[in-house]
């Protein structure tokens, strides 16, 4: 594998292969230039499915983790790319997205974000799938993201050699992703794309009304901010008040200055 490609996608998958195999069909005409990282840590995951992707592929079988933190820290460990790309395998990454970062090449220094999409199905059926809406994140910045997180794994990219050591929390319930962005963020500037980066799929039973997919985790949500928000403090006293906020709305009432 040469030293370095402009792209380096690393997929997380847990027994979900038809998902998987809808994703890797999305970066199929893309093969052969950029990194692929798939890091299983469910079932072994069929060769036939990896082999386009040879030789820029690295696939790593871990035992069961829990959650996704660990499979990109992996990623994170060992890929070259000059920018990085996550995805979970139950989403579909687009392809504007990827050839922007083929085909433009944009130099290092960036937290690179685009649009995205939320769809009703499943990614591996999309012929029985819906539109739910598509959200136009141009608006959005870091103080944005210091309050709340809008952008969904897959929809960001970070520049790989100026983010050193930051990695995902696995220790965390949910938002590990939210915290790492908050880390990048403290060393790259944020710049929007205006494209679609990637589509969610939320499940075909659940109701309109469920805008996160950790909703099972929902219990664990105000004390995930509140950790998130001691991690990460406020860059002002705005920003400190916002986040107070959005802990009541939870129950939570926590000072100002602890924010």
């Amino acid at each position: 594998m040469q030293n370095e490609l402009p792209l380096s996608v690393v997929i997380t998958t847990h027994n979900r292969p038809k998902n998987l195999q809808a994703l890797l069909g999305r970066l199929l005409p893309f093969a052969g230039h950029f990194e692929l990282f798939v890091v299983s840590d469910g079932a072994i995951v069929a060769a036939e499915l990896l082999a386009p992707f040879q030789p820029c592929l690295t696939y790593i079988q871990i035992p069961a983790t829990g959650g996704p933190a660990t499979g990109r820290n992996l990623g994170l460990s060992s890929c070259r790319g000059r920018y990085v790309i996550f995805c979970d395998d139950d989403d579909l990454l687009e392809p504007e997205w990827v050839s922007f970062f083929l085909q433009q090449c944009p130099l290092e220094g960036h937290l690179f974000y685009a649009n995205y999409r939320v769809i009703r199905g499943e990614s591996f059926d999309v012929s029985t799938a819906h539109l739910v809406k598509t959200i136009d994140l141009s608006g959005y910045t870091v103080r944005h993201l210091n309050v709340s997180n809008n952008l969904p794994v897959g929809a960001f990219a970070v520049s790989r050699k100026q983010t050193g050591d930051i990695r995902f929390l696995s220790r965390l319930q949910t938002h590990e992703d939210w915290d790492y962005l908050l880390q990048v963020s403290t060393v790259l500037p944020m710049k929007h794309v205006p494209s679609i980066g990637v589509s969610i799929f939320l499940k075909p039973q659940a109701t309109e009304s469920t805008e996160s997919r950790n909703y099972k985790n929902v219990q664990m949500h105000p004390f995930d901010y509140l950790a998130l928000y001691r991690l990460n403090r406020s860059l002002d006293a705005e920003i400190a008040q916002a986040r107070a906020s959005v802990l009541r709305k939870f129950g939570l009432v926590v000072p100002v200055e602890a924010l």
